[in-house]
């Protein structure tokens, strides 16, 4: 695996976003369809993201055996993460039936997705936790100038996190959970935008043995 990061150090992480973005896209579009494609757009999207963040992970975290360490923890709790979500990924959509039904007033739609959230709300506020320990683990790795992108990922996830939780716990709280939500996906844009202006791979350091 230190010969895998080590690779990935030489490549441009931007170019790496950018193929990661077009998988998420096509497993996606792939997910909508029976329950066999549904497998392999799952597939798809995690490999995606498992190839983002083997290369964030090469690029930010400067000591070889905490990069290594990190990614192997993201990965198993990513991997889970999306295999959750196959089930989701796999109901029938009536877009036209729900813009129907919101145009006069209904709340089909906010009931498709509050059902759509709590079906899978604790699988992904642990993998939400999980995440958020792993980048507080790995801070004191992290190269100077990929650390605001850090903190960003540690306050994106651990609000996610503590979200979910309070929507399973607490009555009523779903309109305050799509506001956070709306919130943490704002600042997911901006962290996005920081990592790929900073994602380059020049005057990395050495690895830490």
């Amino acid at each position: 695996m230190e010969k895998i990061i080590l690779t990935l150090r030489k490549f441009s992480l931007r170019w790496i976003m950018i193929i990661s973005f077009v998988l998420a896209f096509i497993g996606s579009y792939l997910a909508m369809s029976n329950k066999i494609i549904v497998f392999f757009g799952a597939l798809i999207m995690a490999g995606g993201g498992v190839l983002l963040y083997a290369t964030l992970c090469a690029q930010a975290i400067e000591n070889i055996k905490k990069a290594v360490t990190t990614f192997y923890i993201l990965l198993i709790a990513g991997i889970v993460g999306i295999l959750g979500q196959m089930n989701n990924l796999n109901h029938s959509l009536d877009f036209e039936g729900l813009m129907l039904d919101a145009l006069f007033g209904g709340d089909a739609a906010d009931r498709y997705i509050y059902e759509l959230t709590m079906s899978t709300y604790k699988l992904n506020m642990c993998t939400g936790f999980i995440f958020t320990i792993v980048f507080i683990f790995s801070f004191s790795s992290v190269a100077k100038k990929y650390r605001s992108c850090w903190v960003g990922l540690i306050i994106i996830y651990g609000l996610n996190s503590f979200n979910l939780l309070l929507l399973g716990t607490t009555d009523g709280f779903f309109g305050t959970y799509q506001a956070i939500n709306f919130l943490t996906t704002l600042i997911s844009a901006i962290v996005l935008i920081m990592i790929f202006i900073k994602g380059n791979n020049k005057n990395l350091k050495s690895i830490e043995s």
